[in-house]
């Protein structure tokens, strides 16, 4: 994300997190492969409260095939896994997401 000119901030406490949105927030990133001490459920909470969409970077996650619908359904609005987790490409990125983010990323 930062050879694309995002700023990241990193944030480890619920407080952090609150106080990091600005009008300049797009998007929240969730890495799904570490043990995170903000929860899935209130990172979405929070991210939604302040009318900002969540990504979900479950790319080093081992399925249960049933992830590739419940992060969405939990309310995460996009979710990338690595392909290799789920077929046999290790080099591509299956994304899932609704309309409304992905007619965003064509503008």
């Amino acid at each position: 994300m930062r050879n694309c000119g995002v700023k990241v901030i990193e944030v480890e406490t619920m407080e952090q997190y609150e106080n990091a949105f600005t009008e300049k927030t797009v998007m929240t990133n969730f890495f799904n492969a570490v043990e995170a001490p903000i929860s899935r459920e209130d990172w979405i909470r929070i991210a939604h409260k302040h009318g900002v969409p969540c990504f979900n970077d479950a790319a080093a996650d081992v399925p249960p095939i049933s992830n590739l619908w419940n992060y969405t359904q939990m309310g995460f609005d996009l979710v990338a896994f690595r392909a290799g987790r789920v077929c046999v490409d290790l080099n591509v990125q299956v994304c899932f997401s609704d309309e409304k983010i992905l007619s965003k990323s064509r503008a």
